[in-house]
C-alpha cells in the first residue's frame, strides 16, 4: 500500500512539475483534442525519465525489493 501511494504522489508530483517545464520550455502548446500537443509532449518527458530508471532499478539492484531471493 505504501508503495502504491509513492507511485501516486511522485508521478503525480513529475506530472506537474513536466507540465510547468513545458509551459516554460516549449511555449504554448494546445491541450486536448484534436492533436493533443500538451499530453503528448508530457509522456514524451516522463517516459524519458522513466524508462532510465527502471533500466537502473533492474541492473543494480536485481528487481529488488520485487524480486525473491533464493
Amino acid at each position: 500500500m505504501v508503495n502504491i501511494l509513492l507511485v501516486v504522489v511522485i508521478g503525480g508530483g513529475l506530472a506537474q512539475l513536466y507540465w510547468t517545464l513545458a509551459l516554460r520550455m516549449t511555449g504554448a502548446l494546445h491541450s486536448g483534442p484534436p492533436s493533443y500537443d500538451m499530453e503528448i509532449w508530457l509522456a514524451s518527458a516522463l517516459l524519458a525519465v522513466t524508462f532510465p530508471f527502471l533500466i537502473f532499478f533492474a541492473e543494480f539492484f536485481k528487481f529488488w525489493p520485487a524480486s525473491r531471493s533464493e
